[in-house]
């Protein structure tokens, strides 16, 4: 039980029974003799461990060889006993020991985080001692992700690469590049101001100038003003099978113009394939929420990874360049609102109080994790069409052809694709730190309220997100303000 389990960038990687190749911005577990390190999981005891960012860790086996039945013996005497008649593993472990915390509150806790188990020697082999701690694990909690709070956060991949008290430092460390990504005007109200600055290897603007490449079209732009209730069957996987997420992102509503930066748009996306591991694409109208539906998505971020299931959503700010590979070749369809207008913000409580609906602490941000040029994060063995060579619509596969060994970047602005290529990734942040980045949050955690006495409460009550500002406090952003239309999703 000595050999530890590792934890990497990607969640969908999961967990593994060895490390992986050592790499300069990879972050590994660290290791105890004699112990099985499962504390990167960040798990509490009294939590339920189907929480858990990656359930497919939950499947591998506690102990090699299996055993079907192990006691779990706590340092102050207290034991629960794991049963599994094909072998015990992470999850029935930890199954034992939320039966037996479940009704403890944090407080009642001195050590409320699991870090992992040990052989009891004394017992010649036949237990093991259940190892807490007061903190998480430092690596990381909740499969390589990030809480988010009203501060700013920060991330780094390399020991160094962030400056202390400075944001713009003449050389910066590691012959790195600071950048300002801004999600406001510069002078707009510090409880309002967004921006973060990234550390990269390159600079973002070194590239070719942008060309169309589709998506120019005037009748796609203008809407159809009806009064009707509308209504659309799911999107056909068949008829996506061959299209990445850029590509099966179709918008189907809005109102507003992204060009007079105000409204919204309503999109549906299907996807049967991941974007090529050297295509990149951001949006220059606005914030795009993604609700996952069926399927999920693995989306490399500049700032970092974000995996995003079914029953949880996320947000990719303006600006911010991202590539969506698919889970095991498993087909995706779902929603997106692209706000053009603004940001999205948690909804006031007023009389419900301090606390319900989403809570700031449930939202997660990624880990800082940069792409080198020869990383092959992205393959593409689980797409099902041979004749697939990965490439996103637009770029031909040709052997011969330099662009191959490019990366190319395609942005949507007003509606209209432009794209260029750059020698190097997009995916070279090394360190970041501010208040505008991706985030995602899962719906499981969101605190319903309701009412206990008669009738029935208006929709607004499952508010995640809003759009602010408005003319009238407390109220969305709408793009006419008419009675009967929202921004919030």
């Amino acid at each position: 039980m000595s050999e530890p389990l590792t934890k990497v960038d990607s969640a969908v990687q999961g967990l593994s029974s060895s490390p992986p190749k050592e790499k300069g911005h990879r972050r590994t577990s660290s290791s105890a003799a004699g112990v099985m390190n499962i504390n990167d999981l960040g798990r509490k005891i009294n939590s339920s461990p189907m929480t858990v960012d990656d359930p497919s860790i939950l499947k591998i086996h506690l102990t090699k060889p299996p055993v079907k039945k192990i006691d779990l013996h706590f340092p102050l005497g207290m034991e629960v006993t794991a049963r599994n008649l094909k072998g015990v593993t992470i999850k029935d472990a930890m199954d034992a020991i939320y039966k037996a915390y479940k009704k403890r509150a944090d407080d009642e806790l001195d050590n409320p985080y699991l870090a992992g188990f040990e052989w009891d020697k004394e017992e010649s082999w036949t237990r093991l001692v259940v190892h807490l701690q007061k903190q998480p694990s430092a690596s990381g909690v909740g499969g390589g992700k990030k809480k988010k709070s009203k501060k700013e956060e920060e991330s780094s991949a390399i020991d160094g690469a962030l400056p202390i008290g400075q944001n713009s430092p003449q050389r910066p460390a590691h012959g790195l590049y600071a950048e300002k990504l801004s999600g406001t005007s510069f002078t707009a109200p510090r409880h309002s101001n967004q921006q973060t600055w990234l550390y990269r290897k390159l600079p973002s603007c070194s590239h070719p100038a942008y060309q169309p490449c589709g998506g120019d079209d005037d009748e796609a732009k203008r809407m159809h003003y009806l009064p009707n209730q509308l209504r659309w069957d799911p999107f056909d996987h068949d008829e996506a099978r061959h299209l990445d997420f850029v590509a099966g992102l179709k918008r189907v509503g809005g109102a507003g113009d992204p060009a007079l930066k105000q409204g919204f748009g309503l999109f549906v996306y299907a996807a049967g394939r991941s974007m090529d591991r050297r295509d990149a694409f951001y949006s220059a109208d606005g914030d795009l929420l993604v609700v996952a539906q069926e399927g999920p998505l693995d989306i490399r971020t500049e700032l970092g990874w974000l995996l995003v299931r079914p029953m949880e959503v996320c947000v990719l700010p303006r600006g911010v360049r991202y590539r969506v590979k698919l889970v095991d070749g498993m087909p995706v369809r779902g929603y997106a609102l692209e706000l053009y207008q603004g940001h999205f913000a948690l909804p006031e409580l007023g009389p419900i109080g301090s606390n319900g609906l989403a809570n700031a602490r449930d939202f997660q941000a990624p880990v800082a994790s940069f792409d080198d040029d020869d990383d092959d994060d992205f393959n593409h063995d689980d797409d099902d069409d041979d004749d697939d060579d990965g490439y996103g619509d637009g770029f031909e596969s040709d052997p011969e052809s330099p662009a191959l060994n490019s990366y190319a970047i395609t942005v949507k602005f007003n509606h209209t694709l432009f794209t260029t290529r750059q020698p190097n990734s997009p995916f070279d942040v090394v360190a970041w730190q501010g208040n505008y980045y991706p985030y995602k949050y899962d719906l499981g955690r969101f605190n319903t309220m309701g009412t206990v006495s008669f009738d029935h409460p208006d929709p607004s009550i499952f508010t995640v997100l809003t759009a602010h500002p408005h003319p009238s406090p407390g109220t969305a952003r709408t793009p006419s303000d008419r009675p009967g239309t929202t921004a919030t999703p």
